[in-house]
């Protein structure tokens, strides 16, 4: 399904130790490949709402503002605003603002090296669910009202399943054991 264009060979190992590691991200995410729309950027659609996203592989050293204008334009050109980008080794500090400012576009970047192994299967890593029922979140917010333990929107965590500012994770520490976080 994924596959590396032929002028990375001397990276190769890196990028195909993290492909089943970066499938295995994108399911759990849910969701679901589409098609290829050029070498390195990758359609995907999210199950429960047919949102259009674009997996896109970074092979340059460095990501500057040239390689992110042309993925923009791509992005402009179809109806995708969700976008996440998986990168080599660095971004300028100029992309970054730029990612950072623009509104238009969900923009979440990851480096290539965070998907060497499996978040999820390491000994200290507890199930984190986003609470999506409305009375349930009510309830929540009553009961702690603001003060709410925070989950930072840094967490690896956060990043890998994608939560956003505000959400309300539920922590299952063991069966008896399970808190509450809202992402900050």
């Amino acid at each position: 399904m994924i596959h590396l264009p032929d002028n990375i060979q001397p990276l190769a190992p890196e990028w195909l130790k993290s492909l089943p590691f970066i499938s295995r991200f994108m399911e759990r995410r849910n969701l679901t490949f589409q098609q290829e729309i050029q070498k390195g950027v990758y359609l995907y659609q999210k199950n429960e709402n047919g949102l259009p996203f674009f997996l896109i592989f970074v092979f340059y050293d460095k990501m500057g503002i040239e390689h992110l204008k042309m993925y923009l334009q791509l992005c402009e050109s179809t109806i995708v605003r969700n976008v996440i980008i998986i990168y080599q080794n660095q971004m300028t500090s100029n992309c970054l603002k730029v990612i950072d400012n623009i509104f238009q576009f969900q923009i979440e970047c990851f480096r290539v090296n965070e998907f060497q192994y499996d978040i999820t299967s390491l000994y200290y890593y507890v199930p984190h669910e986003k609470i999506v029922n409305e009375n349930l979140l009510q309830e929540i917010r009553k009961k702690y009202g603001t003060h709410l333990p925070i989950l930072l929107k840094s967490d690896p965590i956060v990043r890998y399943f994608g939560f956003k500012r505000n959400d309300i994770i539920k922590v299952i520490r063991s069966e008896n054991e399970i808190v509450y976080r809202q992402v900050r």
